[in-house]
């Protein structure tokens, strides 16, 4: 109970500095890491079947995938079954790259637009501040913080816990392929 609340205290202390702006980005930044954690699951998944299809074994799941396909397309052979099953595999990892590269670019703007506004809003903030404020203070410290500190909170806390929700939703996928592929081992 004291680990969920600690948890939920530290997401909500680190987003309190974002405005309803960015955090709208971060849920459909969130929404994309999930898109892309099953295309990571689903690519995985398809290991198995091209296996046994290049290997030529004849389990029930290639024998319903090669009936579906020789139903519709009545002209095809087992080459070319293969060929299609070789040619399919290699467009959903092109897709699925673009995909994660598309989703990698999303989250380096995002956190590159987050950098800047903290690190301008605190500029503004000092600026804003009276004569006596910079004759008491260091300005090295007003340096360290506008640059080293905004990059410690963008970098150091938005990445990891955006690395960490990406790696519960892997976490998550892969129990789940376990489970639809062999319920035996997942217990």
């Amino acid at each position: 109970m004291i680990f969920s609340t600690n948890i939920k205290n530290f997401f909500n202390h680190g987003l309190s500095l974002l405005d309803s702006k960015y955090k709208k980005k971060l849920i459909l930044i969130i929404f994309l890491f999930f898109i892309g954690s099953i295309l990571e699951i689903f690519s995985i998944g398809l290991i198995i079947p091209l296996t046994s299809i290049l290997l030529n074994f004849e389990n029930e799941i290639i024998l319903k995938l090669k009936n579906y396909v020789f139903f519709y397309f009545p002209n095809f052979t087992d080459n070319s079954f293969f060929l299609l099953c070789i040619i399919s595999f290699v467009c959903f990892y092109i897709f699925k790259i673009i995909f994660l590269n598309f989703v990698l670019y999303m989250r380096l703007k995002f956190m590159f637009e987050i950098r800047e506004k903290l690190a301008n809003n605190l500029y503004s903030i000092y600026l804003k501040k009276p004569f006596s404020f910079y004759l008491n203070t260091n300005s090295s410290k007003l340096l360290l913080n506008c640059n080293t500190e905004v990059d410690n909170y963008c970098y150091n806390y938005l990445n990891s816990m955006l690395e960490f929700i990406v790696e519960i939703f892997i976490i998550i996928g892969f129990l789940t392929l376990i489970a639809i592929l062999n319920f035996k081992i997942f217990i």
